[in-house]
């Protein structure tokens, strides 16, 4: 299992340790509340986000060992920004003939125009098509290329 982990893409591999992580920070949680309050249903919520993101985890393990990804490589092409605060809303990937837009989750202000990008997001991912470009809600990474 460690050599199928250490195969995949750095971008995966981030995204199933922060997840793994959080799961082990979330029971941690549980355990203190428990112990310190001695009342379990005030830690509950803990404990399912816990047993969620390991859950989560280890779907995005599987899909990434068993290669049951796609990877959208291209360039950027635009950024979409808010309106007070000029954080990144989304992005435009040129792949091709082909534009996606991508909707950019957390505060990532790394993204310029030109910039190579790759885009992994599940082999059932739902695609939608929208003003001549293609738009994805959920994805499991993005990050800069080079």
């Amino acid at each position: 299992m460690k050599k199928e982990f250490r195969a995949l893409p750095q971008a995966i591999k981030k995204q199933v340790t922060y997840r793994f992580w959080f799961g082990v920070l979330a029971a941690l949680v549980f355990l203190l509340i428990v112990v310190f309050t001695r009342d379990i249903v005030l830690g509950l919520p803990c404990i399912f986000l816990s047993v969620y993101l390991f859950v989560d985890g280890g779907g995005v393990l599987y899909h990434g060992v068993t290669k049951k990804y796609v990877v959208v490589r291209g360039f950027c092409t635009d950024i979409e920004r808010t309106e007070l605060r000029k954080r990144i809303k989304a992005v435009y990937i040129q792949t091709g003939d082909k534009i996606v837009r991508v909707p950019v989750n957390g505060r990532r202000n790394r993204f310029a125009v030109g910039c190579k990008l790759a885009l992994y997001l599940s082999d059932r991912t739902r695609v939608y098509e929208r003003d001549n470009h293609f738009v994805v809600f959920s994805y499991y990474a993005l990050e800069i290329t080079g």
